[in-house]
């Protein structure tokens, strides 16, 4: 669902490629542009000097697309691919497809106009190579949405689950959780904050809460790994801003952008369907401080990994 793409940096020159670049990259594009090669932010830069030194572009806009060119730090994805330094870009983008694809190649040039390989100014959704939905309708398999979400858990340092159905009793949220764990904890970086945000049952104390959460998820964690169950107030006829009133969204949201799962966080029957949407950047931003709040936590435990 969020592809990967090599991007010739040498294609970052004028404020005009910088806007393409911008506009179409990002999580909630579904498109990230490859770590390739690994100091591909350099060589980005290299390529906005030589057209500065040329004469091509003025020394306002060297500046500011310097300075733009963070923002596109965010939307790189390394996924370790080999670059040999006595090819160029072109020739390794080639090679490295071969051996393992690129949703595309994004270059200056395409000589032998193969398919996969896409000037910038042609870039359009029609195009099988390019287009990336935002929305897509999948089986309610959690083995397949984690999989689907493994660019956006390596990009992550902070992801919090949210349903406020969610019990540790229940086979279909634990199936899925373990979906979720494996693939989180195996492509994210070793330091990753990992929270699921439900609803607390008010008749179910804290004590007893933690009892169902050693028993049937501590094992679903990996060793050394953990993960936070923040139980939100419940339901408060007199309160209109309790927990229970407010939480009704079911998401995977991380620090770079988040996922709506249209039918929870549970797995479904046989030919069950949910909708995948990628969430865009206003509504993600509010969701994301949304579950930062800390006046409608009822209470929180850590549950560590272990047999």
């Amino acid at each position: 669902m969020i592809k990967e793409f090599a991007v010739d940096p040498e294609l970052y020159r004028t404020p005009n490629e910088w806007q393409i670049l911008f506009q179409h990259f990002g999580i909630h594009t579904g498109r990230l542009i490859s770590k390739f090669p690994q100091n591909w932010v350099k060589e980005a830069y290299k390529s906005l000097k030589k057209n500065y030194d040329n004469k091509k572009i003025k020394e306002i806009e060297r500046k500011r697309l310097e300075e733009r060119l963070k923002y596109l730090e965010g939307y790189l994805i390394d996924l370790s691919r080999p670059y040999d330094n006595n090819l160029d870009w072109f020739q390794n983008a080639i090679k490295e497809h071969i051996r393992t694809a690129f949703s595309a190649i994004i270059s200056k040039s395409n000589p032998e106009n193969q398919p996969h390989i896409l000037k910038l100014e042609n870039l359009e959704n029609e195009n099988e190579f390019w287009n990336a939905p935002n929305q897509i309708i999948v089986s309610r398999d959690f083995q397949r949405i984690a999989s689907l979400l493994k660019n956006l858990f390596k990009l992550s340092r902070e992801v919090i689950l949210v349903d406020r159905h969610f019990h540790p009793k229940n086979e279909k949220y634990r199936s899925a959780l373990n979906s979720l764990s494996n693939e989180i904890f195996s492509n994210s970086l070793n330091n990753i904050k990992v929270e699921y945000h439900i609803l607390a049952d008010p008749r179910e104390s804290i004590s007893e809460f933690e009892n169902c959460c050693n028993h049937f998820i501590k094992s679903l964690i990996p060793i050394d790994k953990s993960i936070k169950f923040v139980r939100w107030t419940s339901f408060n006829r007199e309160d209109p801003n309790s927990g229970g009133n407010i939480f009704h969204a079911r998401l995977i949201l991380t620090d770079v952008g988040g996922v709506n799962i249209e039918w929870g966080l549970d797995e479904g029957n046989r030919d069950d369907k949910t909708t995948i949407t990628l969430l865009e950047p206003q509504t993600y931003s509010f969701f994301w401080k949304f579950h930062h709040r800390v006046d409608v936590i009822q209470d929180e435990i850590l549950v560590e990994g272990g047999q």
